[in-house]
């Protein structure tokens, strides 16, 4: 990439900061209908700890997990995909941090899920490797999408089908336990004002979230079942405060709740 010109912050983010119409965002793919358990529940992980899934790095690759800071007004880039707009400056920090709560999150929002769900869940004692995880494949979306230009994330958009589990590496399943369920962050984070790649009109603070989960046939390691939770918040600032940032990590979670209980399987 090649920058090929600098602008300095437009007020006109403030105006824009706000605009939103898609906050939550879920999708499910694979056989449909009740699903029979007892099904093995594997420990929360990090999409960019598998091998082969982090390309350029996390942030360029939608796979970070962590708080970014924007700064330098944006420029203007020659990609593959024609000019783009992104942030001058983008400093990640806060990744070990974030990494914690973003497991601890989903980790107690699928505990919570299968709670009311007819089907036994029963936790694997141990995390799955990530070397034990085939890297999902991208597929990147066609077209536009309704909060495309002031979105708060990298262009282009794109689903995520997943690979197979590698039988000989995982942990022992419980009893009886035919199915692996595995939740994945795809990534967490927050954010100040700026420009997300490919974003023109840039966004104001906020935070965003993406869930991928996967359900696994235990003996081959091949997935039968699986979706994605995407969910949003925006402060309408572009300096938001610390405590204005947590405000709108907890509002992600909360919509990222609402998703899982959209999606995972009854």
């Amino acid at each position: 990439m090649v920058a090929t010109r600098t602008v300095s912050l437009l007020s006109l983010l403030l105006l824009l900061a706000a605009c939103a119409s898609s906050h939550l965002q879920v999708r499910e793919e694979g056989p449909r209908g009740r699903l029979e358990g007892p099904v093995a529940v594997a420990p929360a992980m990090l999409l960019n700890h598998v091998p082969g899934t982090v390309e350029r790095d996390p942030f360029s690759d939608g796979l970070h997990v962590g708080h970014l800071h924007m700064a330098g007004g944006y420029v203007v880039l020659e990609t593959d995909r024609g000019m783009q707009h992104r942030s001058k400056h983008v400093e990640p920090s806060a990744e070990e941090e974030y990494a914690a709560s973003a497991k601890t999150w989903l980790d107690s929002a699928v505990a919570e899920v299968l709670e009311s769900r007819r089907f036994e869940a029963l936790p694997l004692t141990e995390a799955i490797p990530p070397s034990a995880v085939e890297a999902p494949r991208r597929r990147i979306e066609r077209g536009s999408g309704p909060d495309d230009l002031r979105d708060n994330q990298n262009l282009p958009r794109f689903e995520l089908d997943p690979g197979s589990l590698d039988p000989s590496k995982l942990p022992a399943p419980p009893e009886g336990a035919s199915k692996v369920l595995v939740p994945i962050v795809v990534h967490y984070y927050s954010h100040n004002g700026g420009w997300f790649l490919g974003q023109t009109y840039g966004t104001g603070g906020g935070a965003r979230l993406r869930v991928l989960w996967v359900i696994h046939d235990a003996e081959s390691g091949r997935p039968m079942r699986w979706g994605e939770v995407s969910a949003r918040a925006l402060s309408g600032t572009m300096s938001p405060s610390r405590a204005e940032v947590e405000d709108c990590l907890i509002e992600a979670e909360e919509r990222g709740l609402r998703g899982l209980r959209r999606g995972l399987p009854r």
